[in-house]
């Protein structure tokens, strides 16, 4: 394995100011998925009001952390039970479907994770990055949180990635989110040019198919790991500054404070 070249700094600088950034739409939880309806005001929430609005298919936060620790440690052992695992997560992710990837394509991207979160590459190709496998992603490395120098992947699907677009370009400095429009293939929301009002309005899966327009596999499991950068380094500025309510954020939490923000 060879390490990869990150933009480790600009992911740091961005996940500062995702930390210190106010959401740019605000909303109140109501029916399937605790959804968040769209408001023109900004919102003073903390971040914590968002964790406690998360809900997925009837789960609060606490039960679903806890199944994808459990779900993580089953991944990271070769095996048919990596596999049932794999299974697992996808119906939690996707309630009613049938599973269909096969169980190399589940190895491999567990093991092409793994190589991410310690910031290196693997030799061999993963499969064409989709919502299934950012979750398999974040499962796989999800106890990575308390290990030094790794970087656990976050789930990236729509709705997390919505809000954090929309954040950065509200609250990024220009030149940090250029390089994050360049990486996460985002065009970067100028102030006053009602982009990010205009963006949302589209509805919520705009601003991810802008992120993953590139037809390259390594171009979208590129903007998954900047993505992790972001989330991790934000969990660290909430920490230090207190402006979480609460000094022991995790990268997860973030994503799902983004994703209860991003519905």
């Amino acid at each position: 394995m060879t390490v990869i070249t990150t933009t480790a700094t600009a992911a740091e600088r961005l996940g500062r100011a995702l930390a210190r950034s106010l959401p740019v739409y605000e909303g109140l939880p109501s029916g399937h998925g605790g959804r968040w309806r769209p408001r023109s005001a900004v919102s003073k929430e903390p971040w914590e009001s968002h964790l406690e609005a998360y809900v997925w298919e009837g789960q609060g936060l606490a039960e679903v952390t806890a199944l994808f620790r459990r779900l993580g440690d089953a991944l990271r052992t070769p095996g048919d039970n990596r596999h049932e695992a794999a299974r697992e997560i996808y119906a939690w992710g996707f309630p009613g479907r049938v599973f269909a990837p096969s169980t190399e394509d589940v190895d491999r991207v567990v093991e092409y994770s793994i190589a991410l979160a310690g910031g290196e590459a693997a030799t061999f190709a993963p499969p064409v990055w989709n919502a299934y496998w950012t979750k398999i992603a974040c499962a796989a490395t999800i106890d990575f949180d308390l290990t030094p120098g790794m970087t656990p992947q976050a789930i990236l699907d729509s709705r997390v990635a919505t809000a954090l677009c929309l954040r950065l370009g509200a609250a990024g400095e220009p030149e940090d989110v250029a390089l994050a429009a360049s990486i996460l293939k985002v065009p970067p929301a100028r102030t006053g040019s009602g982009l990010l009002r205009q963006t949302f309005r589209t509805g919520r899966g705009h601003v991810w198919k802008a992120c993953h327009a590139a037809t390259s596999s390594a171009r979208r499991w590129s903007s998954q790991a900047f993505g992790s950068q972001i989330l991790v380094a934000c969990a660290r500025g909430l920490n230090d500054t207190g402006a979480g309510g609460r000094s022991d954020w995790t990268s997860f939490e973030v994503g799902a404070a983004l994703f209860v923000e991003g519905y």
